[in-house]
């Protein structure tokens, strides 16, 4: 009876270490099964996806040097006998949102043995930024991001633009503080989206700095937040309380 065990993968961000690592242990693993069976009788595939629509396909590990040049969308890497008694399959795949690795085979020991050691080399890889990745919590930094934009909009300068007497009517501060908080959450939305797409579950940190947008763009939310936006803000908490 064959055993197979299944782990997924969720909020990780694999860089090109990472990724030889994994090609390397698959490599290892292909020499035991052509020791113990023959070469013509065990296929090894790596295969990588760009987001140009491109793809290249080897046995060799020296595919994953290309990778620097070009954004990726996924990886596989396949390992198994003619007859199927052993297989390894690992994908990590950024737009299907999928990244699983599966050993299976009929020898219950060599099973578990390499899915432990699976599991040990993707353990190490270094983990996507834990308030910026899950949806619940870029939701909440979202909307507590715009709301605060739109408070200080208000306070700050919508208070100053329109004089005191039209203020005092309350219909007419209300629908101003309303203008000020859809303001808001037009910037939180923004930044909801802009967050969706930079922090995923899964993420490639292998193509140079310069070719890799979405690490610039990363650069550019850091420092509009330290710049602008924590200042908007301390600047409306210190004019409520002074």
């Amino acid at each position: 009876m064959k055993r197979k065990r299944t782990g997924e993968v969720d909020f990780k961000v694999f860089k090109k270490k990472d990724i030889l690592s994994i090609a390397r242990y698959i490599l290892e693993a292909q020499k035991e099964i052509i020791f113990e069976e023959s070469e013509e009788r065990v296929r090894l595939n790596f295969k990588i996806d760009f987001a140009n629509g491109t793809s290249v396909e080897s046995d060799e590990i020296i595919i994953f040097e290309e990778a620097e040049t070009k954004i990726i969308n996924s990886i596989q890497f396949i390992l198994r006998d003619s007859d199927l008694k052993k297989q390894i399959y690992v994908a990590f795949d950024t737009q299907l949102k999928y990244a699983k690795y599966i050993v299976e085979g009929e020898d219950k020991n060599w099973v578990d043995a390499k899915f432990s050691q699976i599991e040990e080399i993707i353990t190490v890889v270094p983990n996507q930024n834990y308030w910026l990745s899950e949806t619940k919590r870029q939701a909440v930094i979202s909307n507590f991001s715009g709301m605060s934009i739109g408070l200080a909009f208000y306070f700050l300068f919508f208070r100053r633009v329109f004089e005191e007497d039209i203020l005092r009517s309350n219909g007419i501060a209300f629908a101003v503080l309303l203008l000020a908080l859809f303001m808001g959450q037009l910037f939180g939305h923004f930044l909801w989206s802009r967050l969706y797409k930079l922090y995923p579950s899964i993420e490639f940190d292998i193509a140079d700095d310069h070719i890799n947008r979405d690490k610039q763009k990363k650069k550019i939310i850091l420092q509009t937040t330290i710049l602008i936006l924590f200042p908007l803000i301390i600047s409306f908490v210190t004019s409520l309380i002074f």
